[in-house]
């Protein structure tokens, strides 16, 4: 971590530290319910020792800042959610107002949640949405990209736009949140589509087909 903050402020770059990812929350994404690690370190019994431990580690290693990564938000989460956030804030604020805080939100369509965010972008730098995994073979679904710049108009058999960054952003600056504040996740992975029947070209190859699956059922593998 000094070599990585050494190494940034070389550059004229910031450092931030991050707290969290997707086993860590809540709503059944990776995490053990009420008892993931969010949800418990930001309850009432935990969270100034959970702020503090946050700050201590962030002045130890001389990051700039911090930034949460807190998957998924459910409604339980949101008293929580929303104090940890200000009550971070207020704290950063007392050694430095110059201290960032960011945030790594998941798409609407991935559990994200836009109208958390809304209560809270005044507290936050920077809202980083993470505009990627926004396909997969799910039930009603059509071969799709992964992070597509735009959807061309595309909709769901069932109606409905297929997502694409464009249509991501527009859930968050449809709550009033400032495209200031608002930044592109970008995915150094891929993910590739193969398999299928049940399509014009015998399995799926291009965007927008749907297919059939061989055991009748939604559920399949990656």
């Amino acid at each position: 971590a000094t070599d990585l903050v050494t190494r940034a402020h070389a550059a004229g770059a910031k450092a931030l530290i991050g707290i969290g990812g997707a086993k860590y929350g809540g709503g059944g994404d990776g995490g053990n319910g009420a008892t993931s690690g969010f949800e418990i370190s930001t309850s009432a019994a935990y969270q100034a020792t959970f702020i503090n431990n946050i700050v201590t580690l962030m002045q130890t290693y001389g990051f700039d800042g911090v930034d949460i990564n807190w998957e998924q938000i459910v409604t339980s989460d949101n008293a929580n959610f929303t104090s940890f956030i200000g009550n971070l804030r207020t704290k950063l604020n007392s050694i430095n107002p110059n201290l960032l805080l960011t945030m790594a939100p998941e798409t609407k369509g991935n559990g994200g949640r836009p109208d958390l965010l809304a209560q809270v972008y005044a507290d936050l730098n920077q809202i980083n949405i993470q505009t990627y995994i926004m396909s997969g073979p799910y039930c009603g679904w059509v071969t799709w990209y992964n992070s597509p710049l735009n959807n061309g108009g595309l909709t769901f058999p069932s109606g409905g736009p297929l997502p694409s960054i464009p249509t991501s952003i527009a859930d968050y600056t449809g709550l009033g949140i400032p495209q200031s504040k608002l930044a592109m996740g970008i995915q150094f992975d891929s993910a590739v589509w193969i398999g299928g029947s049940g399509t014009s070209t015998g399995g799926v190859s291009k965007p927008d087909q749907s297919w059939t699956y061989g055991n009748g059922s939604c559920a399949t593998a990656d």
